[in-house]
């Protein structure tokens, strides 16, 4: 004779000793908006002037002091996106560890897939600010070698006036 089946919604796991079922996991969370749960950078949408004269030495000074001074707000803005990146892992983890140790039955694997699951929320928001972190990072470093190359142009422009 065979071994009786599982009824069909029920995981084999309980926490804080009730039975865990499907029914609970219908829907997958949806990834959060970046601006819901991480900063929003003042260079989001940022685009580079396409009407600089860059035979002026006068302008490419001008966009030179700016590019600086956006480079240092970046600067700040990439440690408040990695400090709340670092938030929300910290609280993703602490959440899954509480509820592992809440969860019995099943095997290891088992009780680590329903722990993520169960912190789904948390992980979507670790995920979102990580990626905000990284994108700013990333802004930060195009803006080094626009510096870099408004530099080059400048010193050619005073070898050319030197001339």
């Amino acid at each position: 004779m065979a071994d009786p089946q599982r009824p069909l919604k029920t995981t084999g796991l309980a926490m804080n000793g009730q039975a865990v079922t499907t029914d609970q996991f219908d829907k997958t969370t949806p990834l959060p908006q970046p601006k819901d749960v991480s900063i929003v950078s003042q260079y989001e949408r940022y685009q580079p002037s396409e009407d600089i004269d860059y035979s002026d030495l006068a302008a490419v000074n001008a966009e030179l002091i700016a590019l600086r001074i956006r480079s240092n707000r970046i600067r700040m803005e990439v440690k408040q996106a990695e400090r709340q990146a670092l938030k929300a892992k910290y609280i993703y983890e602490s959440q899954k560890k509480r509820v592992l140790i809440s969860l019995s039955g099943g095997s290891a694997g088992e009780r680590e897939a329903m722990a993520e699951l169960l912190c789904e929320e948390a992980y979507g928001d670790f995920l979102v600010t990580a990626m905000v972190a990284r994108e700013i990072t990333q802004h930060n470093r195009d803006l080094r070698t626009d510096l870099e190359t408004l530099r080059e142009i400048s010193n050619n422009l005073r070898r050319l006036i030197d001339l």
